[in-house]
């Protein structure tokens, strides 16, 4: 009995690593590691590059948005010296930005997902309640040079995404 219990045990664990390792190839065909893997993951052409110039843009004046955008900024000024503007603003804008909005309509998202796109000229960030914005800049750091992590400023990193 006891020997088909290890059994059993061992072939779970090698199940699950198998499992995990086809997940992890499968991110790596598209040359990008996020954890945890996004359901869909597109990647196109373009980078955005993350500058003094990047404005942060809000859709709306909501505390829990305001919040996930200063815990947003506050790392990048803490890894990369930079210090971004915050804005509220519902127009269209050509400035470089980085978007966060909240659109409650999208609930094929759930509260915890959410939509990223990059280009060259901005980055938005939707989700259908603030968890999934707040899962979307973890993504964000993920994209972003490992440095992002330190506790310091790396002015000789290229911050892009």
């Amino acid at each position: 009995m006891r020997r088909q219990i290890i059994l059993l045990i061992s072939l779970l664990q090698f199940s699950g690593c198998a499992m995990l390792m086809n997940k992890t190839n499968s991110t790596r065909e598209s040359g990008l590691t996020v954890i945890p893997r996004p359901k869909v993951l597109k990647k196109q052409s373009g980078e955005f590059r993350l500058t003094d110039e990047t404005i942060i843009i809000l859709s709306d004046n909501n505390t829990e948005l305001a919040a996930i955008a200063d815990y947003f900024v506050k790392q990048i000024q803490i890894a990369c010296g930079m210090q971004l503007r915050v804005e509220v603003s519902k127009n269209e804008i050509m400035s470089p930005s980085v978007q966060f909005g909240l659109n409650p309509q999208e609930t094929s998202l759930g509260r915890e997902g959410y939509r990223l796109k990059v280009s060259g000229q901005n980055v938005k960030c939707t989700a259908a309640a603030p968890a999934g914005l707040f899962y979307a800049v973890q993504t964000l750091f993920q994209l972003l040079p490992p440095a992002i992590y330190g506790s310091r400023p790396a002015l000789d990193v290229d911050w892009m995404i």
